[in-house]
């Protein structure tokens, strides 16, 4: 095994965030790894290959290279865990099962591998034992964040609101500088109908995380619910279909039916508010609001 390989490996056993040096690691051992004969490749070496496959979306690619390097090393857990996850993404529910209880079997305190199975409730509309699974990981490990943070989104699925923003909060104790968990915790105020609190969360997530179009579209849903930020609403609206036409249309594809039909009604009711609203302040972007809104709707909808 390279020296590159065994610096980079501990890293990403862990899921690690790389920073930018771990990023150009990571290109570089891929260079390095690919010039090597496949006969002669190490299984280590296959995970690396699968892990730069998978942070690029080229799950087929993952996938394969995960599974040589379970060839190589039938012991290798943490490649049957990341390959579980590759298949979690593309809803290969029943090979991610088998590949998470081989971990488990082969590293039961694999507590990563445990959050996985979690995910895989989760991904499965299985909400109840999503919520368990993670209760009980919490116990093991306290300082798991991305535990209650997959927990709040299980409840929030289950219409439980109030008791997702508290998993939530205690997700951003743990990492306070994590714009997801309070992308999170925003969309749970907001459709729970705590629309100031849903702001300041969805703000703050675009200080930390950066200004694109989800945050734009998060920001619209929260502003077109406040008289006073309609034009502010429909600014990033109009920013965010921008820049991703197809947004909604993809969500729509991707999204469980809970979460469609909660953002298909949330957005009807937000064209049916402003279409009904009494005061003229701002009537020429609100009108503006309601044909992009409901354009969108239609075409989402249709496709």
């Amino acid at each position: 095994m390279s020296d590159i390989v065994d610096r980079l490996l501990p890293y990403l056993l862990e899921n690690r965030t790389l920073s930018d040096k771990g990023i150009h690691l990571l290109q570089k051992a891929h260079q390095q790894i690919s010039k090597i004969k496949k006969e002669d490749r190490q299984a280590e070496e296959w995970f690396v290959l699968g892990y730069y496959a998978q942070q690029i979306q080229d799950y087929d690619d993952a996938q394969a290279h995960y599974s040589q390097a379970v060839l190589k090393n039938p012991e290798f857990e943490a490649a049957y865990k990341f390959r579980a996850a590759v298949c979690i993404d593309t809803q290969q529910f029943e090979d991610a099962e088998y590949d998470l209880n081989k971990a488990l079997e082969l590293d039961p305190d694999y507590l990563d591998a445990r959050f996985e199975f979690a995910r895989l409730y989760h991904e499965q509309d299985k909400n109840k034992e999503a919520v368990e699974a993670l209760k009980s990981l919490i116990e093991k490990e306290p300082d798991y964040s991305d535990a209650y943070a997959l927990a709040g989104s299980s409840l929030e699925k289950e219409g439980k609101f109030e008791e997702a923003v508290e998993f939530f909060d205690k997700a951003i104790e743990i990492d306070p500088d994590s714009g997801h968990y309070y992308t999170q915790r925003g969309l749970a105020n907001y459709f729970s109908g705590n629309f100031e609190a849903a702001k300041t969360d969805l703000e703050k997530a675009q200080k930390l995380s950066g200004t694109n179009y989800i945050t734009q579209f998060n920001l619209g849903l929260v502003l077109a619910e406040l008289d006073e930020h309609t034009k502010d609403a429909f600014r990033n609206f109009e920013r965010a279909f921008k820049k991703a036409p197809d947004m909604l249309n993809e969500f729509f594809k991707q999204a469980g039916k809970i979460e469609k039909k909660r953002l298909e009604n949330r957005l009807r009711g937000l064209v049916e508010k402003h279409s009904k609203a009494q005061s003229t302040d701002s009537q020429f972007y609100r009108d503006q609001l309601i044909t992009l809104l409901g354009r969108k709707i239609d075409e989402a909808l249709n496709n």
